[in-house]
C-alpha cells in the first residue's frame, strides 16, 4: 500500500502535425483499475528566434563592400528553412551572400551573410524580408542602414607645380 512506480514516455513524431492520444494505466488498487490521461505532442516544427532586427552595415567608400551577419535560432525540432529573401527597395544596395534555401537545425543558432555596396554617398535604408517553413513565423524583416561615402583623394607632394600658360 502507498507504493508508487515511475516510467517514462517517449514521443518520436513522424511528421510536422499535433499529436493527440491518451495514455491508459491498468493497475489493479481497488476502485482505480483503470486511469486514462490524454497526451498532446507537438511533431517536429520548427520555431524560429529572429536575433538580429536591425544591422548597420558600417560606412563603406563607393565602390567597396561590407558584410554583416543576421542571426537565427531554431527553437523547434525540425530543420528551420529560410526559403527565400526579398528587399523593399528595387535595385538594393544589400545582397543576401549565403545561399538560399538555407537550413538551421533543431536547437541550434546560425547566420546569414548580407552585403552592403553602396553605389552613392549616402545613408542607405532597405528593409531585407525572410521567408521559412515555420507556421507561426513565416516571415520576418531586418532593418538594415548603412552609409556610402565617396573616395577620398589625397596629394602625395606638399607643393604642386603648374606649367606657365600663355594667351597671345
Amino acid at each position: 500500500a502507498g507504493d508508487s512506480e515511475s516510467f517514462t514516455i517517449t514521443f518520436t513524431p513522424a511528421s510536422m502535425i499535433v499529436y493527440r492520444d491518451t495514455l491508459t494505466i491498468t493497475s489493479d488498487a481497488a476502485g482505480n483499475e483503470t486511469l486514462q490521461y490524454p497526451v498532446t505532442g507537438r511533431g517536429g516544427l520548427p520555431n524560429m528566434q529572429l536575433n538580429t532586427t536591425s544591422l548597420f552595415a558600417d560606412s563603406v567608400s563607393v565602390p567597396q563592400t561590407s558584410t554583416v551577419w543576421a542571426s537565427f535560432t531554431n527553437l523547434g525540432g525540425y530543420p528551420l528553412i529560410l526559403d527565400s529573401a526579398d528587399f523593399k527597395v528595387e535595385g538594393s544596395a544589400y545582397s543576401v551572400l549565403t545561399e538560399l534555401p538555407f537550413a538551421i537545425g533543431p536547437e541550434a543558432t546560425d547566420s546569414i551573410q548580407i552585403q552592403f555596396e553602396p553605389a552613392t554617398a549616402f545613408m542607405i535604408y532597405d528593409t531585407l524580408s525572410l521567408w521559412t517553413n515555420d507556421p507561426s513565423n513565416n516571415s520576418v524583416s531586418i532593418n538594415l542602414s548603412g552609409y556610402g561615402m565617396m573616395a577620398e583623394m589625397t596629394l602625395s607632394h606638399d607643393t604642386l607645380s603648374f606649367p606657365t600658360i600663355h594667351s597671345d
